[in-house]
């Protein structure tokens, strides 16, 4: 298939097990719907639990639109790879890609009504300022509001005692989320950043496609 353009990725090779696990009629209980998938850490089912019931408690008379999200995440000029099944000794089973590895840091920040503030963004760096985001970006926009909660990633490994400080002073707190649970329980991960990163990518290949055309 790849002599023709069309190569075998990991997407198309998870669906031929599933349909040959169900020719055989064979379950495999570690599959969800029988179709492999990529293995994550384990998450407590206890500890989902306390979060969740915490989390309703916390937030019970906050007006949604004073609730907050934020996650960090990275863009490269890179489309990426994906795996694929193609001859031995093939070299270039489909495109070619220019690519430097330039990579932008974003922070991205909403609200449980909707509402999304323009994404904050660090070129050319490995790790985003959290402070500096926060000083600049989070709390002018909080500042003015009654009953306001931020829910992200736990804060020991960004805040500083500025941050915690300015956060107090402001009546800001942060609501952490369980370990190893992000593809759960991060919102903007859940429901942003892979469509966002989707599209990202699309439109890479499609300029780097034009490029060598």
């Amino acid at each position: 298939m790849s002599d023709y353009g069309s190569s075998i990725d990991e997407t198309y090779r998870c669906y031929v097990v599933h349909s040959y696990l169900d020719k055989l009629g064979r379950k495999v209980s570690t599959f969800k719907k029988n179709v492999p998938g990529k293995d994550r850490a384990a998450v407590d089912e206890n500890v989902m639990t306390d979060y969740i019931f915490n989390l309703a408690e916390t937030l019970e008379e906050v007006d949604p639109s004073n609730v907050y999200n934020y996650d960090e995440t990275n863009l490269t000029d890179n489309p990426g790879s994906k795996k694929v099944v193609t001859k031995r000794g093939l070299k270039y089973p489909e495109a070619v890609c220019n690519a430097s590895k330039a990579n932008i840091s974003i922070m991205m920040y909403g609200s449980a009504t909707g509402e999304l503030l323009a994404p904050y963004a660090v070129y050319r760096s490995k790790h985003l300022v959290f402070e500096s985001w926060v000083m600049s970006i989070m709390l002018p926009v909080l500042r003015n509001k009654e009953g306001k909660n931020v829910i992200g990633h736990n804060p020991p490994s960004h805040t500083t005692s500025t941050v915690l400080k300015e956060c107090k002073r402001n009546n800001t707190s942060f609501l952490c989320l369980p370990p190893n649970s992000t593809h759960l329980s991060q919102p903007l991960y859940v429901a942003f950043f892979h469509p966002t990163k989707c599209e990202w990518r699309k439109i890479l290949r499609e300029y780097n496609s034009v490029q060598l055309d």
